[in-house]
C-alpha cells in the first residue's frame, strides 16, 4: 500500500456548517426543485428539451430548437 502524506492548513476561513449523511431517493425530486431550472416561465411537457437561457442563467423547457447548420 502506498504512503499518502496529507498537509492540513491550520488557518482557514472555511468552516463546516452542515454535514449530511445518507442518500436521497431520486423519485422524491421534481424538476423544479433544482435551483438552476425554471419551471414557472415555461411548463415542461413530454418530449421537451432543457435549454440554457444565458439571460436568466437557468435551464428552461423548449419544445423545439434550431440546431443550426453543420
Amino acid at each position: 500500500m502506498a504512503n499518502i502524506k496529507v498537509k492540513v492548513n491550520p488557518v482557514s476561513s472555511n468552516t463546516v456548517k452542515q454535514v449530511a449523511i445518507g442518500q436521497v431517493a431520486a423519485e422524491n425530486f421534481e424538476l423544479g426543485d433544482l435551483k438552476n431550472v425554471d419551471t414557472t416561465t415555461v411548463t415542461a411537457s413530454a418530449g421537451d428539451t432543457l435549454v440554457f437561457d444565458a439571460t436568466t442563467q437557468k435551464y428552461e423547457a423548449a419544445s423545439g430548437f434550431d440546431g443550426g447548420f453543420y
